[in-house]
């Protein structure tokens, strides 16, 4: 099953599973947004679907608009025209800039993602909330292979087999903004890493505690 799929199947199983409406949240849920790991389709597929989806790539307040401007252009980001589009040039209702995000807040948030350094979550340290970081992992190889295209770096096969030194110099070559997340995994024991595979998500429902369906999605 190719990882779209997989995100898809994963928000599919979650809106079949989800509790009634408009339920108080007792944590809110961090998403560490990990290069590569389809962390845009997961934000944008979790604010289509459930309420108080605060993200990067995307809000519930607004995705339902996002979702029709989107597929009015074909699916082309750079020919989408909002309010944000309009005054900063690259972003938009579903990749949203960092300063609107501060401005709007994050007090009315369930899921908060955010594709950015770690220290963003240290301004929850004191929420009156208690805060679950979720960081998704993806098969190792094909994560490599994705950043590797990413970068436009071709992996030299021949070369990273002739010592465990040369492969890691080829793996290197490829990595894309790992220390956000790295630095995370490394300080914070008490993580909750969803992954693996989708029986294993259904099995312990990562987010359907914490997040309510959409009355219209």
């Amino acid at each position: 099953m190719s990882l779209e799929l997989a995100v898809a199947a994963l928000a599919l199983g979650l809106a079949a599973a989800a509790p009634p409406p408009y339920f108080a949240s007792e944590t809110v849920v961090g998403h560490v947004h990990m290069a590569k790991t389809a962390g845009t389709s997961l934000n944008g597929l979790l604010a289509s679907r459930y309420e108080r989806v605060c993200g990067h790539k995307g809000y519930s307040y607004d995705s339902y608009g996002a979702n029709l401007r989107m597929a009015a252009s074909d699916g082309h980001p750079l020919k989408v025209e909002d309010s944000i589009s309009s005054q900063v040039h690259g972003y938009g209702r579903e990749r949203v800039p960092h300063n609107i995000m501060y401005e709007i807040g994050f007090e009315d948030c369930d899921y908060i993602s955010n594709e950015i350094g770690w220290r963003f979550w240290r301004r929850f340290e004191d929420w009156p909330l208690p805060l679950e970081l979720h960081v998704p992992c993806r098969d190792p190889l094909d994560h490599l292979m994705s950043q590797c295209n990413y970068r436009r770096r071709t992996f030299n096969c021949v070369d990273a087999s002739r010592s465990p030194e040369s492969l890691a110099r080829e793996v290197r070559r490829c990595l894309t903004f790992l220390r956000a997340t790295t630095s995370i995994v490394r300080n914070r024991g008490d993580n909750e890493t969803s992954g693996a595979t989708n029986e294993e998500r259904e099995k312990r429902n990562a987010w359907s505690h914490c997040v309510s369906p959409r009355r219209i999605s």
